[in-house]
């Protein structure tokens, strides 16, 4: 798990490796606490 902050946003990726596909998960928390914004992402290698 990867944690940063940009600017006063604290953002949580959740990296995983499954085979051939890397799979994200992000999400972004105000200084306030409630969430922002939470996406996923999904990658799969070519050929």
């Amino acid at each position: 798990m990867l944690r940063t902050i940009h600017g006063l946003n604290n953002v949580r990726e959740v990296w995983v490796l499954e085979g051939n596909v890397l799979k994200l998960q992000r999400a972004a928390q105000t200084p306030g606490g409630a969430d922002s914004a939470s996406r996923d992402l999904v990658y799969n290698k070519g050929s």
